[in-house]
């Protein structure tokens, strides 16, 4: 999976087969995933690919921006069409009468085809930052801007960068407080405890 720059400098996405079997590696089939300025199947018109990942199933999954303003992830099946996975309103599981923002952050495609992803979500009464996980069978809040750190008295600031190996997964995050000494942390939490809250690393 990989993305270039066309003459007229618009990013598209494609996904290449590569076949081992005669020993040099043979491109066997290249397929365009999406490209700025495309229209999706749900009418959505790509102002820009922002952000990929490819799981070891063939699955992608794309954040782009739309000419509408908002961020969306797209998810695309190995060989199927891409369908809208995550969008601005969606329902923000883990989260009482939460909603997704339009802003969304780091994800990552898991073999299984659940995705974990950093997100902005409201209610009617708040706004916060929220790692979640989403899988079919529904999906689960793991850490958020409105918890506390643990063995601290500070919150979550802003969440960052993410990674998931197996069940476990580490999370770039922020203290809440001055910004001129918020200090970087690493968070790790397990993804079969979701009611588990992420300790420092």
């Amino acid at each position: 999976l990989f993305q270039v720059y066309d003459r007229n400098k618009a990013t598209a996405l494609y996904l290449a087969d590569l076949d081992f079997s005669a020993g040099a590696p043979r491109l066997a089939q290249l397929q365009k995933i999406l490209r700025d300025g495309d229209t999706t199947a749900d009418g959505e018109v790509i102002q820009r690919v922002e952000a990929c990942c490819l799981n070891n199933r063939g699955d992608v999954a794309v954040r782009v921006m739309t000419t509408k303003g908002f961020q969306r992830i797209y998810l695309a099946l190995a060989g199927q069409p891409l369908n809208p996975e995550v969008k601005f309103g969606d329902s923000a599981p883990g989260v009482e009468n939460g909603r997704f923002a339009q802003s969304l952050g780091d994800f990552e495609l898991l073999d299984d085809g659940s995705l974990v992803l950093v997100g902005h979500y409201y209610t009617s009464k708040y706004a916060a930052q929220g790692l979640f996980h989403l899988h079919p069978a529904g999906g689960s809040l793991l850490s958020s801007t409105r918890d506390t750190i643990p063995n601290s008295t500070s919150r979550i600031g802003v969440l960052g960068l993410l990674d998931v190996r197996d069940s476990t997964y580490t999370h770039q995050a922020t203290a809440h407080g001055n910004v001129n000494a918020n200090p970087t942390l690493v968070l790790l939490g397990d993804l079969r405890e979701p009611q588990v809250r992420p300790r420092v690393l």
